[in-house]
């Protein structure tokens, strides 16, 4: 039975995605005629609101990327146990039971109201099968387009040998599949080696900062920060 829902329901992105026949919205009626604001939103079926991809394990040429599980908790421990990880970021070495913690909120997948999509890898270095570090990814809607903000760190002795640049592109090409072309990071000014990272996945700086941190962003041809980005290459 199609149930329908005054505008005021209905989240717009949602039914931008519908138009669009995105992946991500499920269900067989795909007869949704979608206005513009003041306009009625119909036929909008109650099974095919947001429903989110599940993440899938992946491969890079040194590393494997595992879906994270409070399972590794354990092995995650030494790996985020140095105290130049927190530099600039702030915080400090996690116990186990508040890793487990942490993990058990964000292997959820997805906001308590649906609108993040939470996605988080452990790193796995191929040869000696050893976890390196982690990446992830929340995703969201911004009114026009899917938007992910990524983060990564690798541990401190895995550093320098581009295992944190392997994994983001991995990461990013999943979700380039699944609809997600747009990307942001907050780096603080003074880490290079993220900057580095970020140049590496194709973002580049904007003149925005929050807590401390400046904004990467997917550029445009049209977008002056840009020059910015190349001056630190």
């Amino acid at each position: 039975m199609i149930r329908y829902f005054p505008l005021r329901d209905v989240i717009l992105e949602f039914a931008i995605l519908l138009r669009n026949g995105h992946p991500w919205c499920s269900g067989n009626d795909s007869d949704v005629a979608v206005g513009i604001l003041g306009r009625r939103a119909s036929g909008l079926c109650q099974s095919q609101r947001m429903t989110w991809p599940t993440p899938e394990p992946l491969t890079a040429a040194r590393l494997m990327l595992e879906p994270l599980s409070v399972m590794h908790a354990t092995s995650m421990i030494d790996v985020l146990a140095a105290s130049s990880l927190y530099d600039f970021t702030g915080g400090e070495k996690p116990s186990l039971k508040q890793l487990e913690n942490r993990y058990a909120a964000q292997v959820v997948g997805h906001s308590e109201d649906g609108s993040q999509w939470w996605l988080n890898w452990v790193v796995i270095q191929r040869h000696e099968r050893q976890p390196v570090g982690f990446v992830q990814a929340t995703v969201a809607n911004d009114g026009a387009q899917l938007v992910a903000d990524i983060a990564w760190v690798i541990s401190p002795s895995w550093q320098g040998r581009g295992f944190a640049s392997e994994a983001a592109q991995a990461m990013l090409e999943w979700l380039r599949s699944h609809g997600v072309h747009h990307f942001t990071a907050h780096i603080h000014p003074a880490n290079r080696a993220s900057m580095h990272v970020a140049q590496n996945q194709g973002l580049c700086a904007t003149l925005s900062e929050k807590d401390g941190e400046t904004r990467w962003q997917t550029h445009s041809s049209s977008s002056d920060t840009c020059e910015m980005c190349r001056d630190e290459s």
